[in-house]
């Protein structure tokens, strides 16, 4: 799938079903657009070049691994953070 450049006022408003993964696959997948703002130059629109087929994507599989916390008690230093320690659960 490529990207075609259009200025936004080119562009028709296109429901969000015809993005370019099927509805079942975008469940929980965050973002499901990535649509340019309004005030943008320029927007960008999905398009399929026929490089690749969406019906043959295998379905979106959620990966959990599991990472030990070094400390119980860790520092934080992040100015934007009104606490300077956290605990681990």
């Amino acid at each position: 799938m490529t990207v075609a450049l259009r200025k936004p006022h080119e562009l028709e408003s296109a429901p969000l079903e015809t993005a370019g993964v099927a509805a079942g696959r975008r469940h929980g997948r965050g973002a499901q657009t990535n649509r340019s703002g309004r005030y943008e130059p320029i927007a960008y629109e999905p398009t399929d070049d026929g490089w690749e087929s969406l019906a043959e994507l295998e379905a979106l599989a959620t990966e959990v691994q599991e990472v030990p916390a070094r400390r119980i008690i860790t520092k934080n230093e992040s100015p934007d953070i009104g606490f300077d320690r956290s605990i681990n659960p």
